[in-house]
């Protein structure tokens, strides 16, 4: 980003912080990416339309991004973070499991 001159740089250093989200913590991180995830599994509320969607694809693909960032941090985490990251993947792994077999029988059900 340029800056035409100090004022500038001045102003976007001086900007609130509480204007932005919270970010850079990897635990929050985490919890988001499970939120999302629980959202696509329509588990919880659209928090716009307040509907429950199951899209097991959304899903699977929050998964496999889980599964890489696990692959991509593998000895860079705190044993806390550590926990936290298997305790997710393990809880969303389980859910999607049982959104795919509740599919699966009311798809049979419908026959």
């Amino acid at each position: 980003m340029d800056f035409d001159d100090e004022a500038e740089l001045e102003a976007a250093h001086e900007a609130p912080a509480r204007s932005a989200p919270p970010g850079g913590d990897f635990a929050l991180f985490l919890q988001k990416l499970r939120i999302q995830t629980f959202l696509s599994l329509g588990l919880l509320p659209n928090p716009v339309t307040g509907e429950k969607r199951c899209q097991l694809d959304h899903a699977e693909a929050l998964l496999d991004d889980l599964g890489m960032l696990r692959e991509k941090t593998e000895g860079n985490l705190s044993p806390r973070e550590e926990q936290l990251f298997s305790a997710i993947l393990e809880e969303l792994q389980t859910q999607l499991e049982q959104q795919r077999q509740r599919v699966a029988n009311s798809s049979s059900a419908r026959r």
